[in-house]
C-alpha cells in the first residue's frame, strides 16, 4: 500500500498544495495521520483485511508522500541562490530522524512487548502506534507554526 499511495499520493498532494496551500496539506495529513495511528492503537484485534489495506494506504498517503510539499516549502522559503541546499537539507530529516532514530526507537519498543506465538505481541504493536501518534500530534503542531507559502495569483482584469 505504501507504492500505491506513494504513486496516487505525491501528485495528488502537490496539486492540491499548489490550490489551497502547503499549510491545509500537512494539517490534513497530520490529523489523517493521528487518525489511522489512533485506530491502529486501539482496535487492532478487530480489523479486517479490507479495513487494513484502507488504514495502511491512508498511514502512508499522509505520513510518506508530503515530500514533495515539504520540498516546495523549504524552496519558497529561502532565495533562489541557496534553494538546492535548503532542500538538501530538509531533505536529511526523515533520513535522520526515520531512518537513524525512529525506526531503532519502535524496534526497541516492539521487541520489549515480548514474544507472542511466534511473533512480536500485540501489545507491542499497539505501542509502537502511541509512538507513532505522538509523532502525529507533533507533525500537526509543527503545522500549525508553517510559514504558508502559497502565493496567490490575482485573477486578470477581465476574468
Amino acid at each position: 500500500m505504501f507504492a500505491v499511495a506513494l504513486m496516487v499520493g505525491s501528485p495528488f498532494l502537490s496539486w492540491i498544495a499548489n490550490h489551497i496551500g502547503r499549510k491545509p496539506v500537512f494539517i490534513s495529513c497530520s490529523l489523517l495521520l493521528i487518525a489511522v495511528c489512533g485506530l491502529f492503537y486501539s482496535f487492532t484485534e478487530g480489523l479486517t483485511l479490507p479495513m487494513l489495506y484502507l488504514l495502511f494506504f491512508c498511514l502512508f498517503l499522509s505520513g510518506g508522500t508530503t515530500g514533495p510539499v515539504v520540498a516546495a516549502v523549504s524552496k519558497e522559503l529561502f532565495p533562489v541562490a541557496i534553494a538546492g541546499t535548503s532542500v538538501g537539507m530538509v531533505n536529511l530529516f526523515p533520513f535522520f530522524w526515520g531512518g537513524a532514530l525512529f525506526q531503532v526507537v519502535i524496534g526497541v519498543i516492539v521487541t520489549r512487548g515480548g514474544l507472542d506465538r511466534g511473533g512480536y505481541s500485540l501489545g507491542g504493536y499497539q505501542d509502537m502506534f502511541l509512538i507513532c501518534w505522538v509523532g502525529a500530534v507533533i507533525f500537526l503542531v509543527a503545522a500549525f507554526f508553517l510559514k504558508e507559502t502559497l502565493r496567490r495569483r490575482e485573477p486578470a482584469e477581465g476574468t
